[in-house]
């Protein structure tokens, strides 16, 4: 497993990044939205989604550099930035050209490209690891690709927010799975003790500072039940029990 200890980091801190990027992209338009116009925010939300999907492909390098030699998935991990940076390209002449309305089609195909990329590189780190949340990532992109396109007949401003959400949703995903699996490293090299029944031998040892045996000390709390009782004690249970006057000689 320590094999991927610097994968998983990396993928954590890039979903952190993500998600930052996720905020620019509902933010950045509106903290503008009194000097241009919704389709225009709109285009300024596809910009920044461009300039991401293209970094993204150098962090898809520097990842796929990150993994085991001798597995497959940094080669996927490479077509997945190659992937990246055309599509990229492709936002940034619909950022405000005529084909704008095609834009969450393009994002689809992103999110269906990166899901087919990230199930390969779980079924990988599946056979490290036998943990279904290696395919956490995946399951989250298919399903964005799915709906995604239906988010084309919504008016501009939800759009923007489907885009937000979208990215969202990949970055928060990939730094779950990544402190998972780095937690799981962690468990695999510091396992848990296992539970002692030192405790028990202790309790029925009648030579230690103790009431003695178990069924003994319980006897005793009898004992003593009875004793105060009779001395018209408030007993736990019992009530208040007035004691018997002695007569006078």
């Amino acid at each position: 497993m320590k094999a991927f200890h610097s994968y998983w980091s990396f993928s954590a801190i890039r979903g952190v990044l993500t998600v930052i990027v996720s905020v620019g992209i509902f933010g950045l338009p509106y903290f503008a939205h009194a000097l241009m116009t919704i389709p225009v925010m709109l285009g300024l939300a596809i910009d920044v989604l461009a300039v991401y999907a293209m970094l993204e492909g150098g962090a898809l390098v520097l990842l796929g550099t990150s993994m085991p030699a001798k597995l497959g998935g940094h080669k996927t991990r490479y077509v997945e930035a190659a992937a990246s940076v055309g599509i990229g390209s492709v936002l940034f002449l619909m950022a405000h050209g005529e084909f704008s309305e095609y834009v969450m089609w393009v994002v689809a195909a992103q999110a269906a490209i990166a899901a087919i990329a990230e199930y390969s590189v779980a079924r990988q780190t599946y056979r490290e690891y036998t943990c279904l949340s290696c395919y956490a990532t995946a399951l989250v992109l298919a399903a964005c690709a799915v709906t995604l396109p239906f988010a084309a007949a919504m008016s501009l401003d939800n759009q923007l927010l489907v885009l937000s959400t979208y990215v969202g949703l990949y970055g928060t995903t990939q730094v779950l799975l990544g402190v998972r699996m780095l937690f799981l490293e962690y468990r695999s090299e510091h396992p848990a003790p296992a539970p002692s029944d030192a405790w028990r031998a202790e309790l029925n040892n009648p030579l230690a500072g103790l009431p003695g045996r178990v069924e003994n000390h319980f006897a005793s709390v009898g004992e003593r039940a009875a004793a105060a009782i009779s001395r018209g004690y408030v007993v736990p249970g019992h009530g208040r029990v007035i004691p018997v006057q002695q007569k006078a000689a």
